[in-house]
């Protein structure tokens, strides 16, 4: 069965206005711990800035003290999202496989598209959330080979277990 990206779809969206402060996009990032947030111009979405967009506007200097790294980090307050943010925004429709968004996902080398329903956006979908499904489908796989392995097991105990033996032999 194929599944639609929209069942990984996260509906609810963050977004930050073209002109806000790196500051804001990174406590709000922070505090909601996600890694994207959709930037709006007059509501109308204009571009996705991501953690390491905003991880580029950032200072970061390493000093020693007494034999430890101290690490500091300052944004500069003039830094604003409009200059860090990546554009035009990548969209998928609703309806593309999970599959298909993936390979999208790697042709153009990007970590998150919005996802569509005709002009309307109706979510987000991050690299993270195929990491989460293809989890899932491996942890499925392995819990079914578990359950062969057990039935297999009992072959020798009774005829359920002879009988997926049997059809383990033939290939089925």
């Amino acid at each position: 069965m194929k599944a639609n990206i929209s069942a990984l779809t996260k509906h609810e969206i963050r977004s930050i206005e073209l002109d806000g402060s790196i500051e804001q996009a990174y406590q709000m990032m922070r505090a909601n711990k996600i890694r994207h947030l959709v930037v709006t111009d007059n509501e109308e979405c204009a571009g996705i800035i991501s953690d390491r967009d905003v991880q580029r506007a950032i200072r970061t200097e390493i000093t020693q003290f007494e034999g430890r790294k101290i690490i500091d980090f300052e944004i500069d307050p003039n830094f604003v999202v409009r200059d860090f943010m990546g554009w035009p925004v990548k969209t998928v429709d609703s309806n593309l496989s999970v599959r298909e968004v993936n390979r999208r996902m790697l042709q153009d080398k990007i970590s998150a598209f919005l996802v569509t329903e005709g002009d309307h956006v109706t979510g987000i979908v991050t690299h993270e959330d195929l990491m989460l499904y293809l989890d899932s489908l491996l942890a499925e796989k392995e819990g079914a080979s578990h359950f062969f392995e057990k039935l297999k097991a009992l072959g020798s105990k009774n005829s359920i277990g002879a009988l997926v033996n049997q059809l383990s032999n033939s290939g089925i």
